[in-house]
């Protein structure tokens, strides 16, 4: 009771909107459950909408970083070895704290939902409870007085279980069909004064040809498969994948996770969660179902609008070269002779800290970019200067050496050093 009692803190607020909800439906005549789902979804998709705004932000702030992240692993281009893959992600991370980025902050708004999505399903599934308001004491008194009444032959309601997870919702299905009149005397025997007939959601639609109040598995094992009902975890399986495409699409995907999804076990993930919310589609009552479907489909609207109104920023490969010359362009490497002489000489089993055991000035290493213009500096460095000292002894300078005269004739020409 001490858990309930705080879990309500989260559940009385969605109640009271979801309450709102079924009582404007009421107000304009449609007077159904499904409208109120959809009323309350779009409420609570406008409730999340600065998680969403948040959560874009940060999918642009990533990615404005995506060159510079680029640039480190071209800087591996080529090693695969677990070290260096561990190497790579330490330099990201070093980025990231550099530029007061947090990766994970773009999983917040995932955290919140949670539990706000675990109160809503118990909301859902206890109508008596949060939308009638009835105290729990008073719901179990009036679902005996209906099994009462189900012994006795009255045709239209079924008996329910005491440990039944959707024992609310099948005691509205039964005082919607007994009537106003025969539910207000059950309410009033369990104790319940204020009792609103009209609170009472009702989870029939298209004239009774679907009840929302039974699970999609129950109408299939007793009307077979071709029924609309099916359609409710059909629906939901579809909603989820295209919405897993669309968030890829319109947010920004580290390549190093792009790369790792391709894998089969991967895919195998990416399919394995629609295909289980389809399945609890399937064997939980109809509500939540269309629930899921309306909260994926609004979600699916706030990311096409957030990727337009925020675009993510779009790089060319001039883009990427600058932020390569711009992480690296303080690299220079100290000349042999001003390394540390107690400093030891350590060679990495894997080789990839070979560079690293150079002392640098700064800790990234020369572009590829600024190759081709190194390689002209050093060949313009190395060329041979051969300048005539003395004609007499024929002597020469080789690149302002000083060397005696060939040993042998030209034809085999060989230099010693004075």
């Amino acid at each position: 009771m001490f858990i309930e009692g705080l879990l309500d803190i989260i559940r009385v607020p969605i109640a009271f909107i979801l309450r709102i909800c079924h009582d404007f439906s009421n107000l304009i005549g449609i007077g159904n459950y499904l409208f109120a789902l959809l009323l309350f979804a779009l409420i609570f998709q406008i409730i999340l909408l600065p998680f969403g705004i948040k959560q874009q932000k940060n999918s642009i702030r990533q990615a404005k970083l995506a060159p510079k992240v680029a640039a480190i692993r071209n800087k591996y281009k080529g090693r695969t070895d677990k070290a260096t893959q561990q190497k790579i992600q330490q330099e990201t991370m070093d980025l990231y704290q550099k530029e007061n980025f947090n990766p994970m902050s773009g999983c917040l708004p995932l955290v919140i939902q949670m539990p706000i999505l675990f109160a809503l399903f118990r909301v859902i599934t206890m109508p008596m409870r949060y939308l009638a308001s009835i105290h729990t004491d008073a719901i179990s008194k009036m679902i005996n007085m209906v099994n009462g009444l189900a012994s006795k032959g009255v045709t239209g309601i079924e008996t329910i279980a005491a440990n039944d997870g959707y024992a609310q919702i099948k005691l509205v299905a039964n005082l919607r069909a007994l009537g106003e009149t025969t539910s207000t005397n059950i309410a009033r025997a369990a104790g319940v004064t204020d009792f609103d007939f009209a609170r009472i959601p009702n989870f029939k639609m298209f004239g009774g040809a679907i009840d929302l109040s039974e699970a999609p598995a129950t109408v299939v094992a007793r009307d077979g498969f071709l029924n609309w009902m099916i359609l409710i975890p059909v629906i939901t399986v579809i909603a989820l994948i295209f919405s897993q495409w669309l968030t890829k699409k319109f947010t920004y995907q580290d390549p190093m996770q792009q790369a790792s999804q391709q894998g089969c076990s991967m895919k195998v993930m990416m399919y394995a969660m629609p295909l289980l919310s389809g399945y609890f589609a399937y064997i939980v009552s109809a509500a939540i179902g269309i629930y899921w479907i309306f909260r994926n489909l609004l979600s699916l609207v706030q990311q096409i609008i957030l990727s337009k109104a925020m675009p993510l920023p779009v790089f060319t490969e001039e883009d990427y070269k600058a932020a390569e010359r711009e992480m690296f362009k303080t690299q220079v490497k100290k000349k042999k002779g001003e390394r540390d002489p107690n400093r030891p000489k350590v060679r990495s089993l894997h080789h990839i800290d070979d560079d690293d055991d150079e002392e640098y000035v700064s800790t990234s290493s020369p572009t590829k970019y600024d190759e081709e213009e190194a390689e002209d500096e050093a060949s313009e460095k190395t060329q041979v200067v051969r300048e005539v000292v003395d004609e007499g002894t024929r002597g020469t300078r080789l690149n302002g050496v000083d060397v005696e005269a060939p040993m042998k004739d030209d034809k085999d020409t060989k230099f010693e050093k004075k």
